[in-house]
């Protein structure tokens, strides 16, 4: 068990104003310009700006991109609602939560047709004075105002993406570093019309603490330079003998102790005096893994016996993560907690994987973590130890493979053991993990904006292939019903060029079915290339695991399932009465079903064509160069006729532009 270095990152705080919020907080509010790029360290209050926005009157429509955290924000609104003197039935209609767990407390509360609950919530959540917010998740918005596959609801048909910048002052994506390309569609049309429709006054903010750089999307999509604002916190150091009069502590000292090749149990083990302190003062522990069934599952025996070893019981612990949240009924694991039903804040130790690392807040100032598989991970995870004005302390595992595999964790090292038992501040350890240098500022009359990124560090860039999908999904959404007739007037003039280059390429592609020699090869083309558009992030394909013993369902990604259990060797797959593959196993827990045999898996996808009902079997990561090649096989024959030539050109354009393939399921 060897400890590499231990560094302190100081407690650093943000100047506030009169009325409590920091110049960051109040420009995210008051800043005139339409469209936001906004940077802050975890705890700087982005979230809460909002509510602030909320309390002074406005509407506010805040993206999540996971449940859990659209759960977590919700349940802080209310509290500092009530905070804020607002009684609960006051509260209960002004806050409403789009999400599938929203759905079900809709339906359990007597509402028949919760689509069109929402759509009229697009322009009122209730006539009570006071400002209201919808806390929504991607998907769900997108499906709302955007899908003209949604079906026609009496007085609500017409609602489209236009309401959304009508009647909301304020439209914020939390996190944006997860949006994947696909996924920065929604966000770039709404951003699109916030900007072509001034007179609404809707502004859209991007939070992250780790964000990175859309430069390249905003000018492909067709964005000003000046259309875009950024905006980062000045967040100072701060130590004990410093004054608090005007400052707003954000965390505490935080000590970082890095040990190589140590599991998180040996750590909780050779910590025990610290954990149990901890947890007798009535706060959490948080333990992170890198995976979850190669890391947190088959640690869970280790952790077991690490827990015995400290008078503590597995059911004081609560796992985290997408297969754990995802359970149904009752099951348990060595006695360990689980399931999207438990209260996080119910539990002294949590025991998670990725999935709790974005802006979810606890009472946590002791964690044991592995490292993340990037940069922007390990500063996500650090971000959630000690909020506040209270110092804390990190425990990280640094696996000697992991150290061999990512660049920026071997360079994160070598500078630990640089400062060893040196303060470093906040901005050090971010400038060192982020992957850009700051862009210098272009605009010197404030100290925030400017058209360009000032003072912040960015984590990765996304392509420009992200703007041409939105320029896709911009297309087929004209063929909304709330787009269509007097409302598609407004847009006239105001659509981006590469929606209209993006239509163009589709329009080739569906003349070929005027031919009824490929009329069905074609249609079945479209329709799949739509529904790839459409998905707003890759989610892997899922087998739902039950199990004969007991009542409890879990949804486990299938190429989990060969990879890390001997599963799918004992059992066979069925698909149930609603198309979804289901595997019945003999056993209380699928994690028994474990090995430590790793197999590789070869995914497979079958690609197609607008040309032929033929499909081609391809492995998943030669996609487009299989793709490419079999455009190329056709296109030099010289018998093929001309309308499926240009309809391959076409295909093969929006393959380059975009980086979508059309695969069948």
């Amino acid at each position: 068990m060897e400890l590499i270095s231990s560094i302190t990152v100081c407690g650093h705080a943000v100047q506030t104003s009169l009325n409590g919020m920091s110049e960051f907080q109040n420009q995210l509010l008051n800043d005139p310009s339409l469209v936001r790029m906004a940077e802050a360290p975890a705890g700087c209050g982005k979230s809460y700006a909002f509510l602030r926005a909320v309390l002074n009157g406005d509407r506010v429509l805040f993206v999540v991109p996971t449940r859990r955290l659209a759960m977590n924000l919700i349940s802080t609104l209310q509290h500092d609602m009530r905070n804020k003197g607002w009684s609960d039935a006051k509260i209960k209609n002004k806050i409403s939560l789009w999400s599938s767990d929203g759905r079900e407390t809709m339906k359990a509360n007597g509402v028949k047709n919760v689509t069109q609950k929402r759509l009229f919530e697009l322009s009122e959540l209730s006539p009570l004075a006071g400002g209201e917010i919808v806390v929504t998740t991607p998907e769900s918005l997108a499906w709302l105002t955007l899908d003209p596959e949604r079906s026609p609801i009496k007085g609500v048909s017409d609602r489209s993406v236009l309401d959304i910048v009508q009647n909301f002052n304020h439209i914020v994506f939390d996190e944006m570093h997860t949006i994947e390309k696909r996924g920065l569609s929604l966000s770039l049309i709404v951003s699109w019309l916030c900007v072509q429709f001034p007179q609404w006054n809707s502004k859209l903010s991007y939070l992250s603490a780790t964000p990175i750089d859309l430069t390249k999307v905003f000018d492909s999509f067709g964005f000003k330079s000046t259309d875009i604002t950024y905006i980062s916190e000045n967040v100072t150091d701060i130590d004990e003998s410093d004054s608090r009069s005007g400052r707003r502590v954000i965390h505490g000292d935080v000590k970082i102790n890095c040990y190589k090749d140590t599991t998180l149990s040996e750590l909780i083990i050779i910590n025990k005096d610290h954990v149990l302190s901890e947890i007798s003062a009535d706060r959490q522990i948080i333990l992170i893994y890198d995976q979850l069934f190669d890391g947190l599952s088959k640690a869970l025996p280790e952790l077991a016996h690490a827990l015995n070893v400290l008078g503590l019981k597995t059911f004081q612990s609560l796992l985290i993560s997408s297969v754990d949240d995802s359970q149904k009924g009752n099951a348990s694991y060595l006695g360990f907690a689980n399931g999207s039903d438990k209260d996080p804040n119910n539990y002294p130790i949590l025991i998670a994987t990725s999935s709790i690392e974005i802006g979810v807040t606890f009472n946590c100032r002791l964690m044991f973590m592995e490292p993340g598989y990037s940069s922007a991970s390990m500063v996500q995870r650090i971000g959630r130890v000690s909020r506040g004005d209270f110092d804390g302390s990190i425990f990280m595992s640094l696996k000697k493979e992991c150290l061999a595999r990512h660049i920026w964790l071997k360079q994160f090292e070598h500078w630990v053991r640089k400062h060893h038992e040196h303060k470093v501040s906040i901005r050090d350890l971010t400038d060192l993990l982020s992957e850009d240098l700051p862009i210098k500022a272009c605009s010197p009359e404030s100290s925030l904006r400017s058209t360009r990124r000032r003072s912040a560090p960015s984590y990765g860039s996304m392509s420009s292939q992200a703007a041409a999908i939105a320029g896709l999904y911009w297309a087929y959404a004209e063929q909304h019903i709330g787009l269509q007739k007097a409302r598609k007037e407004l847009l006239h003039g105001k659509v981006p060029a590469i929606a209209n280059k993006m239509s163009h390429l589709l329009s080739i592609i569906k003349r070929l079915s005027n031919d009824i020699e490929y009329e069905d090869a074609s249609k079945n083309w479209l329709t799949l290339f739509e529904k790839e558009v459409k998905t707003l992030r890759s989610i892997p394909k899922t087998v739902k695991v039950r199990s004969t013993y007991t009542d409890a369902s879990w949804k486990i990604p299938r190429d989990s399932l060969l990879r890390d259990t001997i599963l799918l060797d004992k059992y066979d797959l069925i698909e149930n009465s609603k198309g979804e593959m289901e595997l019945w196993i003999d056993d209380p827990h699928w994690r028994n079903g474990l090995t430590d045999d790793r197999r590789s898996v070869k995914s497979v996808e079958s690609l197609c064509f607008p040309h032929t009902a033929e499909r081609f079997p391809s492995k998943k990561f030669d996609l487009q160069k299989n793709m490419l090649s079999i455009i190329d096989n056709v296109l030099s024959d010289e018998f093929q006729p001309e309308n499926v030539i240009v309809a391959l050109e076409a295909v093969r354009s929006l393959a380059l532009m975009t980086g979508l393939i059309c695969i069948d399921e």
